[in-house]
């Protein structure tokens, strides 16, 4: 019987079968012959006509201007110039021919940039390109954000039409246009103050619309919006017989152009309109551009008017100078973070003061954390420094992005604006009195952060500061869309002055192509669920001339660890696109994937966004798992008899084998160093937590299937790293921590039913039962096993010498994450058991919180064992040792790859069968 793999019904029935039996995808990028036969059937077309077009000696007045702009008024040097040549030519040849006599071609793309690293100079220079080889149209598409929109708008003026939009062009020359004379063959259609809308299409009815014999490129500039779009798309009409050469240059392309609808039969408005247009002309060329392309890639490409980039995906190269991601965070194979720029929040401290999940109606209570305050006075300072540096005024600019909620943001703004009046009054009147508070802290703040960075006297950084406060050049920003009313409530311009120092206070806006000029320092406090969302978040990647040594960025150690796998997730990606390209491949029929997060602390994009994937594991979610450099504590307590006595048993059991090991007690803690790894394997093969403990308890595995019950497997994550362990690292000694109270606190006075041989005082902690789960939470809204002073304490005990010698600050080393981040240097290169011995107390009223009395009690009568585990980072050289096996994300060309392959290793073994004898 013969199977024709490329019908239709063929690719649906694979994918049922897929769903049902949740088979294994193979790596599009296998090795294998089959696999190579499989994805090389042909090599992709190469468009000539750009070439030629240059052996021609095609004139290109508009990329000669722009060129000389950026080089004059940009400062571009020629490596830079000459580079950003080749990338636009690279681009620009993959699209479609606008020459009239050629065959008109719809063609899709995708570029893919970094953070703040010349994207926009990229378009730009595409733009110009574009108009001198002939496009008609020019499109460049932002975000939905008006602000955004007139600023991209305004970049545009300056880059490509030389004038300012929103005056026309007989007004005067800017930008570009102080290049070059003006010409009559560009038309602006919007403005800095303008999106397109039907009052504008009747306010430009003067202008020629695009056409062959208009010798006069139109360009617009509009948001995502659906009046603005579907207005353009009427008023253009349909231009399918004049077939002009049109591009369109999606910016953000990941952001609301994605269909997010659970079909595709169903778009999103967006992405339907976005269909439209690149089918108004048979001459599109259709160019996405992002720096976080993972929803760009998960498009099923079989659905031909979708935007999956089918022709081409070309990455910009990252330039030695940029400051990105690994960088800073190092990635999943080296978390090397570069600490003199990167701090971690003590989020222990700070969530007195804004929890980190929190609602839109949160009222901010206390005064301005401690971190918030050290964050802008090392914005002064370091701002200070540079001007001097640099011997001029220039912009300088502080991220602080710690909520989502405007209502919230404005509360954050109104307190940051309260201090730094405050700092500046000091600064003004008091810089000569040392005995004053804010001139201490701030030269305490200089100490820690700068002292080491200038050359300039405490003298002169100060009275810079005092200076700029004088020409009212340091300004609080908050950035959300009801931000008018504060700035007229507070008193303060709208727009920014000359050479100002701001202080952006916002959410989300923040994010995406939101330009803060000269940022130096940053406070990111979110809590992100897609890596793609959280990388265009990370404003403070991008270009620091002369001040690269004064950034300062402080957020959460969880942050930090999932910017290390976006590193790793980005650079294996770039790997696979040039593969793609040795291969003479394009998109449509090589197959790409994207490493899932081996911690699972963040997805790849949003679940809609991901319909389409398909994974190398499909049956589990967590296909991989790590703890090294994680805070892996029980935070879940069993409340079943028998486990509860099994967990004691293993304690018995652990004791009884590790008593002999070295030994050392220091204050109420015991510690025992290079115990054999075996007994740690058979305490964590018996220990279990409360059901659903991430790292304690059986592993809960999602199901596929929606709406399915999660897989429980008879393992934890800890026991599976000491299984790994045994086999791979046997005779990789481990350190015990048998953590201690001064005082033994309980009240119930619950003893252990075997001796022990040194002094262990148990620690009461504070539960509520889940009875239908048979557990117990830990209360509290951080759920901690112990305080944030233990790991600190035990790796003093372990390492002690590692404290004389480092440069931390004193709130660094009490920072938890400090010893979490750096477990090598802390710790060395043995693992760490922490064990806690714990009476529970039960809230007798689960609703207490709620009440103006004091909660009451209720001891419970069995004793429990409590376990944290501290993973050095360098514990094991084999990767598989804390990784485990990776896990990825497949999109549609991969997977119907290996449906193909796997659909052609059935007719095989039919015709092999057809073949025996009988």
């Amino acid at each position: 019987m013969g199977i024709d793999t490329t019908s239709d019904a063929a690719r649906t029935a694979y994918h049922e079968v897929a769903q049902r039996l949740h088979i294994d995808q193979l790596s599009p990028l296998d090795d294998s012959e089959q696999s190579s036969e499989l994805v090389s059937p042909e090599t992709k077309e190469t468009e000539y006509w750009l070439s030629q077009a240059k052996e021609n000696h095609h004139p290109t007045p508009h990329w000669n201007c722009y060129r000389k702009y950026l080089e004059h008024f940009e400062h571009a040097d020629d490596d830079q110039l000459q580079k950003l040549d080749d990338l636009t030519d690279s681009i620009l040849k993959k699209c479609s021919n606008p020459s009239r006599t050629a065959n008109p071609v719809i063609r899709k793309g995708l570029v893919i940039g970094e953070v703040q690293a010349g994207k926009t100079r990229t378009y730009l220079g595409l733009s110009n390109k574009a108009i001198d080889y002939g496009y008609r149209l020019i499109v460049i598409l932002t975000s939905s954000n008006e602000a955004l929109r007139s600023q991209t708008q305004e970049r545009v003026d300056q880059g490509v039409l030389g004038f300012d939009s929103s005056k026309g062009a007989n007004s005067r020359p800017v930008g570009i246009g102080r290049i070059r004379r003006k010409t009559p063959d560009i038309q602006a259609f919007t403005s800095t103050e303008s999106d397109f809308n039907t009052a504008s299409a009747k306010s430009v009815s003067g202008l020629i619309r695009p056409s062959w014999d208009n010798q006069a490129s139109a360009v617009f500039v509009m948001k995502k919006e659906h009046t603005a779009l579907q207005s353009f798309i009427d008023w253009l009409g349909d231009m399918s017989e004049s077939s002009i050469p049109v591009l369109v240059i999606d910016d953000e392309s990941d952001y609301a152009s994605i269909n997010s609808s659970k079909t595709d039969e169903s778009p999103t408005a967006i992405n339907s309109l976005l269909r439209q247009m690149y089918h108004l002309s048979p001459r599109t060329s259709y160019v996405a551009i992002t720096a976080t392309p993972y929803a760009n890639v998960f498009i099923d490409y079989a659905v031909d008017e979708d935007l999956f980039p089918k022709d081409f995906i070309q990455t910009m190269p990252t330039p030695l100078a940029y400051v990105g991601g690994k960088r800073l965070f190092g990635d999943l194979e080296n978390s090397d973070v570069d600490r003199r720029v990167v701090h971690f929040f003590d989020e222990e401290e700070l969530k007195d003061w804004l929890p980190l999940r929190h609602g839109r109606n949160f009222v901010i209570e206390n005064p301005l954390d401690t971190q918030v305050k050290i964050g802008i006075r090392t914005f002064l300072l370091g701002s200070a420094i540079r001007e001097l540096r640099i011997n001029r005024e220039t912009d300088s600019s502080m991220l602080i992005h710690m909520s989502r909620f405007q209502q919230v943001q404005r509360q954050i703004a109104d307190q940051v604006k309260g201090y730094v009046n405050q700092l500046l009054n000091s600064i003004t009147f008091h810089r000569f009195d040392d005995d004053n508070t804010d001139i201490k802290e701030l030269r305490r703040t200089f100490e820690d952060q700068y002292l080491n960075s200038t050359q300039s006297t405490w003298d002169n950084i100060l009275q810079r500061i005092a200076q700029k406060a004088a020409n009212k050049q340091i300004v609080s920003r908050l950035v959300n869309s009801s931000s008018t009313d504060w700035y007229a409530s507070e008193d303060e311009a709208n727009n920014r002055v000359d050479d100002e120092w701001s202080l952006f206070i916002g959410g989300n806006i923040l994010s995406r192509g939101m330009t803060l000029p000269g940022l130096i320092c940053s406070l990111f406090y979110r809590n992100v669920s897609a890596a793609d969302t959280l990388q265009q978040m990370a404003r403070w990647f991008g270009y620091r001339p002369h001040y690269e040594d004064l950034e300062r960025v402080w957020l959460r150690y969880d942050t930090c660890l999932e910017f290390q796998y976006i590193v790793s997730a980005n650079e294996e990606l770039r790997m696979e696109i040039e593969a793609m390209e040795k291969q003479g491949l394009t998109p449509a029929k090589f197959g790409l994937k994207v490493l899932r997060d081996p911690k699972n602390l963040i997805t790849i994009t949003s679940s809609p966004k991901m319909r389409n994937t398909t994974t190398s594991d499909p049956n589990r979610i967590v296909g991989t798992f790590s703890i090294d450099g994680q805070r892996a504590e029980t935070t879940l307590l069993s409340s079943d008899k028998a486990q509860i006595q099994q967990n004691l048993d293993a304690l018995e059991k652990l004791v009884r084998q590790i008593k002999d090991s070295p030994c050392t007690i220091t204050g109420t803690d015991t510690v025992f160093t290079n115990v054999p790894g075996e007994p740690i394997y058979q305490f964590l093969t018996d220990y279990r937590a409360g059901y659903g403990d991430k790292y304690f308890s059986n592993t809960l595995l999602q199901n596929a299937r929606k709406g399915a019950a999660p897989h429980e497997l008879d393992s934890s994550i800890a026991s599976q790293f000491a299984e790994t362990q045994r086999s791979k690292n046997p005779d990789g000694p481990w350190n015990v921590v048998f953590v201690s109270k001064q005082r033994d606190d309980l009240a119930s006075g619950l003893k252990l039913d075997f001796d022990l041989p040194f002094p262990w005082n148990a620690k009461t902690l504070s539960v509520t039962e889940k009875p239908e789960y048979h557990r117990y939470d830990l209360s509290g809204s951080s759920r901690r096993l112990a305080g944030r002073s233990d790991v600190r304490k035990v790796a003093e005990i372990i390492n002690p010498a590692a404290f004389q010698t480092d440069n931390l600050t004193e709130k660094q080393k009490n920072n938890e994450a400090t010893y979490y981040q750096s477990t090598k240097e802390y710790f060395g290169d043995t693992p760490v058991l922490m064990l806690y011995l714990l009476g529970l107390r039960k809230k007798d009223d689960p609703e207490f919180e709620y009440s103006d009395s004091a909660p009451e009690y209720t001891y419970l009568p069995d004793l429990q064992v409590g376990v944290k585990i501290v993973i050095a980072d360098s514990y094991s050289t084999d990767e598989e040792s804390t990784r485990g096996s990776v896990t990825y994300s497949y999109n549609t060309v991969a997977t119907d790859i290996n449906r193909q392959n796997h659909l052609n290793h059935l007719a095989s073994e039919e015709a092999d069968y057809d073949d025996e004898d009988d």
